[in-house]
């Protein structure tokens, strides 16, 4: 599995003392992809197109374009991005997107 450095920061941002530990066995056996030249006129691209009509910001930009550019699955917990009626357009962009509800718990840690 692969991940975003923007991924990272969010998770860090909200995360409390006790869940450290956890947070850095599932990161540690997760690949980082690196946000480079390719990335990041990308996310330029949709914060162009979507930032005002679909209130995309900086760090979804981001992850979207990590996503496209490498052809990956992209993991979501937001549910008005994965909303029949109006799909967020960077989604449309990625391989696939998956809807992830349950929480991650990682063995050794709770």
């Amino acid at each position: 599995m692969l991940y975003s450095p923007v991924t990272a920061a969010e998770i860090w941002h909200g995360a409390r003392p006790q869940e450290h530990g956890a947070i850095e066995a599932l990161l540690g056996v997760m690949t980082c992809v690196s946000i480079d030249a390719e990335i990041g006129p990308c996310a330029g691209d949709y914060l162009r197109q979507y930032a005002k009509s679909h209130h995309v910001e900086l760090g979804d930009a981001l992850i979207a374009a990590t996503a496209a550019v490498h052809s990956l699955v992209l993991w979501t917990r937001k549910p008005k991005a994965l909303s029949n009626e109006t799909p967020h357009p960077l989604l449309s962009r990625t391989a696939a997107v998956i809807p992830f509800n349950r929480s991650i718990r990682v063995a050794g840690h709770s």
